[in-house]
C-alpha cells in the first residue's frame, strides 16, 4: 500500500510539473505584450495631479522628447525628473495668463482641469466636460479640431479626403461633403472609420491630406495603415496636426497659449492611444458629444 501511494505521488508530481512547463510556454507565447505605461493611462477615470505626474515620470526618454516638442521645449537635457518638472512648469505657463501663473503650483498640475479648459474653448459640450473622464475629453477635443479643419476645406477637397478614408465607397460622400463640420462629424461618428483605433488611423489620413491641400511639407510619408498610424501617433502627432490647421490662414485656435496647450493635450492623448493599442486594451468611446 505504501509503495502504491508512493507511485501515485510520483506520477501526480510528474503530471503537475509537466503542466507547469506547458502553462509557462502558453503564457510566454499567448500572453499579450503590455506596454510599461498601460497601468498609468487610466482611460476610464478623471486624472488627478498625481496621475499626470506618474504618467510623465514613467515615460521613456523618447516619449518625453515628443511631449517636449509639443510645448516647443528645445533643451531636453537633464535627468528624467528634471525633464518632467520642465514639462509641468511650461504647461502651467502656457495655460495661464500673467496674473494666474504666480498663483499656480508647478509641481502639482491639475491636468484634467487644463483639459476641461481646452475642451470648453473648442466647443465640447458642457455635459461632456462635466461627466467624461480625461481620456474621453481629450478624444472629444481631437474631434472638434477635425470639425474645425473640415469647415476650412472646399467641397472638392472634402470629397478627395472622403475617398481616401472610404476606399470601399461605403459612404454617401457627396452628401457628407456638402455639410458643415458638425454634421460631417455626426455622420462619420457612427461609422467604423471613427470607431476605436480606426478613428486615429482616419486622422492620420486627414493630416496627410490636409498637408497636401495647404502645401505643408511633412517629414514623413503618408500613414494610412494601422501599423503605420501607430508609428505616426508615437511621433510628433499633436504639434504636426496643429501646424497644419494653422497653415493657409486657418485661424483655428486664436490665442497662442491655447494652441500650445491643445498641441500638448492631443500629443498626450496620442501617447495614451499607442499604449492602449500596444497592450491590446479596448479603446473607450465617448458616451456624450
Amino acid at each position: 500500500m505504501k509503495n502504491i501511494s508512493k507511485k501515485v505521488w510520483i506520477t501526480l508530481t510528474a503530471v503537475f510539473n509537466t503542466l507547469g512547463v506547458v502553462s509557462t510556454v502558453v503564457v510566454l507565447v499567448f500572453w499579450p505584450f503590455r506596454d510599461p505605461l498601460v497601468s498609468y493611462v487610466k482611460p476610464n477615470t478623471i486624472w488627478t495631479a498625481s496621475d499626470f505626474h506618474e504618467m510623465l515620470a514613467h515615460c521613456s526618454p523618447e516619449r518625453l522628447d515628443v511631449l517636449e516638442k509639443s510645448l516647443k521645449l528645445k533643451d531636453s537635457a537633464g535627468t528624467s525628473s528634471e525633464r518632467v518638472a520642465a514639462i509641468k512648469r511650461d504647461l502651467v505657463w502656457e495655460s495661464s495668463n500673467l496674473f494666474e501663473y504666480p498663483l499656480r503650483d508647478n509641481s502639482s498640475v491639475d491636468y484634467h482641469k487644463i483639459v476641461k479648459w481646452v475642451a470648453k474653448k473648442h466647443g465640447v459640450s458642457l455635459e461632456a466636460i462635466d461627466r467624461e473622464p480625461t481620456f474621453i475629453l481629450e478624444r472629444l477635443i481631437f474631434e472638434q479640431v477635425f470639425k474645425d479643419m473640415w469647415d476650412k476645406l472646399t467641397i472638392a477637397q472634402r470629397l478627395e479626403l472622403l475617398n481616401k478614408i472610404d476606399t470601399p465607397g461605403q459612404l454617401d460622400a457627396k452628401a457628407i461633403a456638402a455639410v458643415g463640420g458638425t454634421a460631417a462629424l455626426a455622420a462619420l461618428a457612427t461609422t467604423t472609420y471613427f470607431a476605436g483605433f480606426a478613428f486615429y488611423t482616419t486622422m492620420s489620413t486627414v493630416i496627410c491630406s490636409m498637408a497636401g491641400f495647404f502645401g505643408v511639407t511633412l517629414p514623413f510619408v503618408a500613414y494610412t495603415g494601422a501599423s503605420t498610424a501607430l508609428a505616426f501617433l508615437s511621433g510628433p502627432f499633436g504639434w504636426t496636426l496643429i501646424a497644419i490647421t494653422a497653415a493657409g490662414n486657418l485661424a483655428l485656435l486664436g490665442r497662442a497659449n491655447l494652441r500650445e496647450v491643445t498641441e500638448f493635450v492631443i500629443q498626450m492623448h496620442s501617447l495614451k492611444v499607442v499604449v492602449l493599442k500596444n497592450s491590446g486594451t479596448v479603446m473607450p468611446e465617448p458616451a456624450t458629444r
